[in-house]
């Protein structure tokens, strides 16, 4: 609804703190919201989205793509994904309402996806 109402149904990154009960206990937000173009959108173009990004413990970020492509992620979605590291979850929502997601679990190590990207 954002992507249509507020962004011309291009795309938006919504960045989600699992944080949230702590942040709003402290009256901090917990969602930052960042509109971006028909190919692609930073999260970290919003000061909320970039704040949690980098002092969370743990973010999900949802990427929507609603271009024509009906693209999955982006190479610019996995660097975006693997260089950062609070950001334990990306989902990628087409317009056509197909959903794909990548996860890091607790067992992922930074070093060696460096390495193999390399």
């Amino acid at each position: 609804m954002i992507s249509k109402n507020d962004n011309d149904s291009n795309e938006v990154a919504l960045t989600y703190s699992l944080d949230y009960r702590n942040l709003l206990a402290e009256g901090k937000e917990f969602m930052g919201v960042a509109l971006g173009d028909e190919h692609s959108v930073d999260p970290c173009m919003n000061t909320v989205a970039y704040h949690l990004i980098t002092t969370s413990i743990q973010c999900v970020v949802m990427v929507l793509h609603n271009h024509p492509s009906l693209s999955k992620f982006s190479l610019e979605d996995v660097k975006f994904f693997l260089s950062n590291g609070t950001v334990k979850m990306m989902v990628v929502i087409t317009n056509l309402g197909n959903i794909s997601y990548l996860v890091k679990k607790e067992n992922y190590n930074r070093k060696v996806s460096c390495i193999i990207q390399e």
